[in-house]
């Protein structure tokens, strides 16, 4: 095994225990954290033995395994940077129903009904 298959293995390993501690306290969203654990254990099988993607090498058209493995790290991370442009947009429009919720909320508290009542203009002396 090269130096590079025992960081790669060190990395996945690293990466899957993180992911196994952050799911059990309870810290992330488990189904984020279910694609963290796989991508972990695909770098440690990867890095083991990297000859089980060899048969894919010709399929797709590759001459290097190093030219799939980094298609496939760009097509992983573009799927993930559109997954979380959706959470962002899920998570904007919660705020901005929370965001109404408090408006309402503050427009009803006796104190915004003070603040509503009109003021003596007349100056007195």
């Amino acid at each position: 095994m090269t130096a590079i298959g025992i960081v790669g293995i060190a990395v996945g390993a690293i990466i899957f225990v993180r992911g196994i501690l952050f799911i059990r306290s309870a810290k992330q969203n488990i189904e984020s954290m279910i694609v963290w654990l796989l991508v972990g254990l695909c770098i440690i099988v990867i890095s083991a033995d990297p000859t089980i993607i060899t048969p894919y090498i010709t399929i797709f058209g590759f001459q290097y395994e190093s030219s799939l493995i980094a298609i496939l790290g760009v097509l992983f991370l573009t799927l993930v940077v559109f997954w979380l442009y959706n959470m962002v947009l899920d998570l904007r429009d919660k705020v901005k129903i929370l965001h109404d919720n408090l408006a309402i909320i503050l427009s009803n508290s006796p104190e915004a009904r003070q603040e509503d009542k009109p003021k003596d203009l007349s100056m007195t002396q």
